[in-house]
């Protein structure tokens, strides 16, 4: 039986306030040391009884602390590029995602923790709230790793290469994770995951904990050799395919990294 991590949460929703205190859309909670960018416009949401908007991303209080709450509607078609267009089996995609400043580079090992609460919904098809991606203007990567609720389900998938007689590669996301514990271990209450990336080997590899239990260990993940690494973290799903609302919360964002000190560094 899986159990979550942390106790159930009580939101002091009263005191929500729209994270969009500088126009770049940059927030950073105090005891976090990773500032996260909305890199494409976020959603907003219209009362049909008032017709005010409110804002896809906010800062909720919780006790003496805040964390950052994301919510995603049927409809709320993201504003990446191509989130308007027909892909994947979906007519357009949903998306109320944040991307990490900077870069992992990737003479470097990396670790990733942070805490998630998933407070409503995670219960559709292909529900994504952590990635670590690879694109760029230069670089039309695929994710390396996308971690999301399917069908009620935690999956990892994660970039396989794949010989291709037209272009020599191609990758292709694949599910990585055998034992998947459902939303209904996890919802409601605090969940602690660390992710390890390591891309300075012959292979990158990846592995990851959730509430101190091993998911991944050291299992190799495949990208372009000009993927430039990052983390989003939010809500990222297919439209038309998710009926309900998800709601997730997002707080102490760490990321540390180190250049390789010897075998077991």
């Amino acid at each position: 039986m899986w159990e979550a991590h942390g106790k159930r949460l009580a939101l002091c929703i009263a005191t929500v306030s729209a994270a969009t205190d500088a126009p770049a859309q940059t927030f950073q909670d105090d005891d976090w040391n990773t500032a996260l960018f909305a890199n494409c416009a976020l959603p907003k949401h219209v009362s049909s009884e008032t017709g005010a908007q409110s804002q896809s991303v906010l800062w909720a209080q919780s006790g003496d602390d805040r964390k950052l709450m994301f919510q995603v509607l049927p409809g709320d078609v993201g504003g990446c590029s191509s989130d308007s267009t027909p892909r994947d089996g979906a007519p357009f995609w949903e998306r109320a995602e944040l991307r990490q400043t900077g870069t992992l580079a990737q003479d470097r090992k990396h670790e990733i923790q942070f805490e998630a609460s998933f407070i409503r919904g995670f219960i559709g098809k292909r529900e994504t709230f952590f990635q670590i991606h690879g694109w760029s203007k230069a670089c039309p990567s695929q994710p390396l790793m996308m971690m999301q609720f399917d069908w009620r389900q935690l999956t990892i998938r994660t970039l396989a290469a794949n010989p291709d007689t037209r272009t020599g590669v191609s990758y292709r996301l694949q599910h990585a994770l055998e034992d998947r514990p459902g939303i209904e271990d996890l919802n409601q209450s605090s969940n602690r995951f660390r992710v390890l990336l390591d891309p300075t080997g012959p292979v990158t590899r990846v592995s990851v904990w959730m509430n101190g239990r091993v998911l991944l260990r050291k299992h190799p993940v495949d990208h372009s050799p000009c993927a430039e690494l990052h983390t989003k973290f939010g809500i990222y799903r297919p439209g038309q395919q998710n009926p309900g609302a998800s709601e997730l919360l997002l707080d102490d964002v760490l990321v540390v990294s180190h250049r390789p000190r010897g075998p077991e560094s």
